[in-house]
């Protein structure tokens, strides 16, 4: 929705977004792809760029798979995302949305309710780091989140997020925070005032009480469900029919007299 400075081109119509919302992008950076001709022997070519097309695929993804992933330490903080490339994402996300340069469409975006506990793996112990104290804690936060974080922000942060409970949820609290409630707030605040948006906060599907409502487990609500109490599908499919969750009046859904309304700040899930 914020490619090509929000010009859809008409592609689509409508947008659903699970765990998803524009979030803040770097312009592109050489380190990793400097790891990564290092890692192949590239470095020294003419062309490293031509030299790392003539590798071959087994040995560029063993490569690519010694740099960090979703469950290292660094956990979302990966190195290859997408960057601000000037064509095809012109500007931070961010910014195009402070801008009003994303695509004039219906969504529904919504998160599970603890979406950075399963994405803390290692960090907690199965890696060979482990944060149990807030002195850790703050060397996380400034080492892979927040590096221009000044002493005054850091202070505001263990505020906000106290050393009760654990630092496990604390820590996976503030990471949910960081990388999915605060970008798809950010963006409902500003969107909300240009088009029809629909917000939710997934609660359900709470297995372990160690990772809660984790990250993913609102895909079966979506998708692949026997289950009638699971009816959010029907919500997707009045959404793709006629860009709004609601069902018709007619409609035998489980839904038919239940409103899901707009978003507002009023509603802020």
């Amino acid at each position: 929705m914020v490619a090509n400075n929000g010009n859809n081109k008409g592609l689509f119509s409508g947008a659903i977004m699970e765990s998803g919302s524009p979030i803040p992008l770097s312009e592109v950076q050489t380190r990793w792809f400097d790891f990564l001709a290092n890692a192949t022997n590239c470095s020294t070519a003419a062309d490293r760029l031509d030299c790392l097309r003539k590798v071959p695929d087994e040995i560029l993804m063993d490569r690519i798979n010694q740099s960090p992933h979703i469950f290292s330490y660094e956990a979302l903080n990966l190195p290859w995302t997408p960057m601000v490339d000037g064509k095809f994402l012109v500007q931070d996300p961010f910014i195009a949305v402070q801008q009003g340069k994303y695509t004039k469409i219906p969504f529904i975006t919504g998160d599970d309710e603890d979406e950075g506990t399963r994405l803390l793996v290692s960090v907690f112990g199965y890696g060979s780091l482990n944060v149990t104290t807030e002195a850790l804690f703050l060397a996380y936060i400034k080492s892979t989140l927040l590096p221009d974080a000044t002493q005054d922000q850091l202070r505001d942060i263990v505020q906000a997020y106290p050393e009760d409970p654990a630092q496990i949820k604390r820590l996976a609290a503030f990471h949910g925070h960081f990388y999915f409630q605060a970008p798809r707030r950010f963006f409902l605040q500003t969107a909300s005032k240009t088009q029809s948006t629909y917000a939710y906060r997934y609660l359900r599907g709470a297995t372990s009480p160690g990772l809660g409502s984790y990250h993913g487990a609102d895909t079966s609500e979506f998708f692949r469900t026997k289950n009638p109490d699971y009816a959010v599908m029907d919500s997707a499919v009045f959404f793709t029919s006629h860009q709004d969750p609601n069902a018709p009046k007619s409609s035998i859904s489980l839904l038919a007299n239940i409103t899901w309304p707009k978003w507002t700040w009023m509603n802020l899930d």
